[in-house]
């Protein structure tokens, strides 16, 4: 299902730091407690988060981002 594939990808992704170093930003929305409910929210940064606790996640770290709508974003337009 597309909620499992989403989990997963958050595992490989969070796990996965070739040495590359990671903003603290990123970090703290990793380390953020939040459901693997799969609701997507589109921000005001055109970002989708898989559910509002994400988004949240995100305002609470810092990121200037608010609820756009209760929804996927739109894909970008390449112009």
């Amino acid at each position: 299902s597309v909620r499992n594939k989403r989990q997963a990808d958050n595992i490989l992704n969070s796990s996965n730091n070739n040495g590359t170093t990671t903003s603290s930003l990123d970090e703290c929305k990793r380390s953020c407690p939040v459901t693997p409910e799969y609701n997507p929210v589109c921000g005001t940064n055109n970002e989708t988060f898989s559910n509002p606790g994400r988004l949240i996640c995100a305002q609470a770290c810092g990121e200037n981002v608010k609820l756009a709508r209760r929804a996927p974003c739109p894909p970008a337009q390449n112009k």
